[in-house]
C-alpha cells in the first residue's frame, strides 16, 4: 500500500526555489599574499630536503635557475628535473631564507633569498619571479644571484 503526501507538501516542493550556496569570490593567485605563502611552502619543503615539495610550487613546464652565478641558463626545467636539483644540490647543503616579496608587474616578483651553508651565512641575492595567475604556481624562479654553496668541513 503506498503512503499518501498531502498535496500542500508536493506543491510546496515544487514551487519552492532550491537553494543556492553563496559563491565565495575567487581568490586571486597572484595577490602578494597567496604568493608570499605558497613561496613559504615551497622553501620549507626545500630546506627539509624535501625536492618534490618545492617543485610542486612550479607549473609542470617550470624553469628554475638557482644560483645564476655558477648555474648557467635556463637552469633546469620540468618539475622532475627540479626535484633532483632541489633535492641532491639545494636541501643537502644549504637553507634559504626569503625576504622582502615586492610585486614588479602582473605575476612577476622580487624577492631577496638569504642562503646559509652548514650553518654559516653563505650570501644573499635577488630572485625574478613568473607566477601563472590562473594556478598560482611559478612559471619562473631565477635566483638568487650568489655562487652555489659548496660544501664546508669543520675538519
Amino acid at each position: 500500500m503506498r503512503a499518501l503526501v498531502p498535496v500542500s507538501l508536493l506543491a510546496a516542493l515544487a514551487i519552492a526555489p532550491a537553494a543556492q550556496p553563496l559563491a565565495a569570490a575567487p581568490a586571486d593567485p597572484c595577490r602578494q599574499a597567496a604568493v608570499s605563502k605558497r613561496l613559504g611552502t615551497m622553501v620549507a619543503g626545500l630546506n627539509g630536503g624535501r625536492g618534490d615539495r618545492f617543485a610542486a610550487g612550479f607549473t609542470p613546464t617550470g624553469r628554475w635557475q638557482p644560483y645564476t652565478r655558477t648555474v648557467a641558463p635556463p637552469g633546469v626545467v620540468g618539475r622532475r628535473r627540479i626535484t633532483q636539483l632541489a633535492t641532491i644540490s639545494i636541501g643537502a647543503e644549504a637553507e634559504w631564507h626569503l625576504s622582502a616579496l615586492r610585486r614588479v608587474g602582473a605575476g612577476r616578483y622580487t624577492i631577496n633569498v638569504a642562503v646559509q651553508a652548514n650553518d654559516r651565512p653563505w650570501g644573499r641575492g635577488r630572485t625574478a619571479l613568473s607566477v601563472d595567475c590562473r594556478t598560482g604556481l611559478v612559471r619562473s624562479w631565477i635566483g638568487p644571484a650568489t655562487r652555489h654553496p659548496l660544501p664546508v668541513d669543520d675538519d
